[in-house]
C-alpha cells in the first residue's frame, strides 16, 4: 500500500514524497456448527425392541472446525449395549473416532467446511414404559474458530412409549337367529408397536347372547329366541411383545334387523250381481206401483 506524506520530517527538503509500506490485513476465523437429529425409531424383535437413531454434527463454515461431540444415550440404552458408529458425509470416510459403544463422551472430530460427521446410534431392549428425553450436543473445541451462533448446538431426542387405538365396530344379523362374526382387530392401530389380533380377549358380554373372541375376530351368538332390540359388548386389545402390556378397549354394537314393512289388505266393498240388480229394479218398480195405487185409493 503506498501513502502519499506531505512535508514530514522525513523529507529534509520539505518536498512532498511517497512512503511505500507493507500492512497485513486478517480476520477472525468463525466455524458455525449445527446439530440435527432424527426420530427414535422402535422395531419389535421378539421380546425386546431394537432402537436406533442418527444425528448430524454440520460445520456450515466459513472455517475448519475441531468440533466435541457428546451423547449421553437414553436412559433404556445406558442399561442395554449400545453401539455407535460415524462416518463423513459427503466424502463416506470414516470419522476420526470411528465407532465405539456405550456414550458418545466429548469425541473430538475435524470437519472441514461443508462438511457433516453423521453418526448412528443402535441397541436393543425391553418396551418403553415411561418417556423420556435425552440431548445431543457438539461444542467447538477449545482454541477452534468461534461459534457465531450457539442456540443450534444441541438437538433433543425423545423416546415414547407405544400406543394403540381401538375403535368400535358395528354389525347387523342377517336375521334375528343368525350369529355374526366381527374381525375386530381390522380397523385397531397403533404407533411404536404391532396391534396383536390374537390379544383379543372379550371384556364386558352382551346383556343377551354368547359371544367367542379368536384370532382378532368376535362372533356373536343370539339367544334361542332370536335378537329384538340391539345390543353390544366389550373387547381388548394388546401390542404384541415386548408392547404387550399396552391395551385397548372398544364396542361392538350388534344390531337385528328391521322386519319388513306389511302393506294393509284393504276391506273388500260388497258388490251386486247382475240377477241382484235385476231383482231389485223389480222390487222398486213393484214398490213405486203400489204406492201409486194407494195414492188413487184415498
Amino acid at each position: 500500500m503506498r501513502f502519499y506524506l506531505y512535508r514530514t520530517s522525513a523529507n529534509t527538503d520539505g518536498r512532498a514524497s511517497w512512503d511505500d509500506t507493507l500492512f497485513t490485513m486478517s480476520r477472525q476465523t468463525l466455524a458455525e456448527i449445527i446439530v440435527s437429529a432424527s426420530a427414535v425409531a422402535a422395531v419389535p424383535a421378539g421380546a425386546q425392541n431394537n432402537y436406533g437413531y442418527s444425528f448430524n454434527v454440520y460445520n456450515n463454515g466459513p472455517d475448519a472446525t475441531r468440533a466435541v461431540v457428546s451423547d449421553p444415550l437414553p436412559t433404556t440404552a445406558n442399561g442395554a449395549t449400545a453401539n455407535w458408529s460415524c462416518t463423513l458425509q459427503p466424502s463416506g470416510a470414516p470419522c476420526t473416532t470411528a465407532s465405539g459403544s456405550g456414550p458418545i463422551s466429548a469425541v473430538v472430530q475435524a470437519l472441514n467446511s461443508g462438511e457433516t460427521a453423521v453418526y448412528t446410534v443402535t441397541w436393543t431392549g425391553p418396551g418403553i414404559t415411561a418417556a423420556s428425553t435425552h440431548t445431543v450436543t457438539a461444542q467447538p473445541q477449545a482454541g477452534s474458530p468461534a461459534d457465531p451462533i450457539s442456540t443450534n448446538n444441541t438437538a433433543d431426542l425423545s423416546l415414547v412409549p407405544p400406543t394403540i387405538t381401538a375403535q368400535d365396530d358395528g354389525v347387523t344379523l342377517t336375521s334375528n337367529t343368525a350369529s355374526a362374526a366381527t374381525p375386530v382387530a381390522t380397523n385397531d392401530s397403533s404407533t411404536g408397536g404391532v396391534v396383536d389380533p390374537a390379544s383379543v380377549t372379550l371384556v364386558t358380554p352382551p346383556t343377551t347372547g354368547t359371544v367367542s373372541c379368536t384370532a382378532g375376530v368376535c362372533t356373536y351368538v343370539p339367544p334361542a329366541g332370536g335378537l329384538t332390540s340391539p345390543v353390544s359388548y366389550q373387547y381388548n386389545i394388546c401390542l404384541a411383545a415386548p408392547n404387550q402390556a399396552v391395551c385397548a378397549t372398544a364396542t361392538v354394537r350388534v344390531s337385528a334387523p328391521q322386519p319388513n314393512a306389511v302393506a294393509a289388505t284393504p276391506t273388500p266393498v260388497p258388490t251386486l250381481g247382475a240377477y241382484s240388480l235385476s231383482l231389485l229394479a223389480v222390487l222398486l218398480g213393484w214398490f213405486g206401483i203400489r204406492q201409486r195405487r194407494l195414492r188413487y185409493t184415498r
